[in-house]
């Protein structure tokens, strides 16, 4: 896979992410409460007959291998995000964390760094998660479910083992999918580029916990050409809408809002995109 980078300026917050080597930008963005605009691991599918240890040996049963809902919690923190793919049943939750730290030190995971999740709901709707350990880095999170299930409140994060001992409060919303046509335009070099983006997003997530994209962007105006999306996605409020078609799009990111009726785009600076730079918002139509 691709690294990527994008810049997140002004209302959202700005992070840049290089694989080792730097041969091209890895990107990871961030939320809705940072300063201006902020897989592949492979899972088999495996199918259990029957219930009990005793029908599978003892063994732990597999991770899934795709999670139904989109969160983004809010941390009260302009320099650290959390956005998770989620399941939840009647008493447990399972699914993959994205976090971005923009100031603690190593170690700490970056924002494609997947962070699994696994936790409870009790008969009250509290919620207890915690994660398997990435670079020694364990995050806690807790809260109370609302009766539907679309939100959490009254809660708390806490890393331990690094990104500094990160910890406290948090809230959390269920983020709609992000389907539909967008409209709006971006500043660039000056002038004015009239964006259009037609999205539907995927039902289920992929097993590292982002959901696909698939659609287009049209830019017209000073960088006219229309790009088929292709390894586009979306997890809680972050958004990368790439393209390998044309001249491609490889760094155009955004933040958008858990109703998924107004997206914030920025171009990394120093990508080699025909709109490298540009900063706008697109809403639905």
């Amino acid at each position: 896979m691709r690294a990527k980078a994008a810049r997140i300026s002004g209302k959202f917050a700005e992070i840049l992410c290089w694989n080792e080597q730097e041969n091209g930008p890895r990107q990871s963005e961030t939320l809705m409460k940072s300063p201006y605009l902020s897989l592949a691991l492979s899972l088999s599918l495996i199918i259990l007959v029957g219930c009990g240890s005793s029908k599978n040996g003892g063994k732990t049963p597999p991770p899934p291998t795709s999670f139904a809902e989109s969160w983004h919690f809010d941390v009260f923190s302009s320099s650290l995000t959390i956005d998770a793919a989620l399941t939840l049943s009647s008493n447990s939750i399972a699914g993959v964390a994205h976090f971005q730290s923009y100031t603690a030190s190593s170690p700490c995971p970056a924002f494609f760094d997947d962070l699994p999740l696994s936790g409870t709901i009790d008969g009250q709707g509290h919620v207890s998660i915690k994660s398997s350990a990435v670079m020694g880095v364990v995050l806690s999170l807790n809260g109370v479910l609302a009766s539907d299930r679309a939100s959490l409140s009254n809660g708390s994060y806490q890393f331990t083992g690094g990104c500094d001992g990160a910890t406290g409060p948090l809230t959390g919303v269920k983020v709609k999918p992000l389907t539909g046509l967008y409209a709006g335009t971006m500043l660039w070099s000056g002038n004015t580029v009239n964006v259009s983006a037609q999205l539907t997003q995927a039902s289920q997530s992929d097993p590292d916990g982002f959901f696909g994209l698939s659609g287009t962007v049209a830019l017209e105006n000073s960088c006219a050409e229309t790009f088929t999306l292709n390894g586009a996605s979306v997890v809680g409020g972050v958004v990368h809408l790439y393209s390998n078609t044309g001249t491609g799009l490889e760094a155009l990111t955004g933040v958008m809002d858990p109703q998924a009726q107004q997206i914030e785009l920025d171009d990394y600076l120093y990508s080699d995109d025909c709109i490298a730079g540009a900063h706008g918002i697109v809403t639905r139509q």
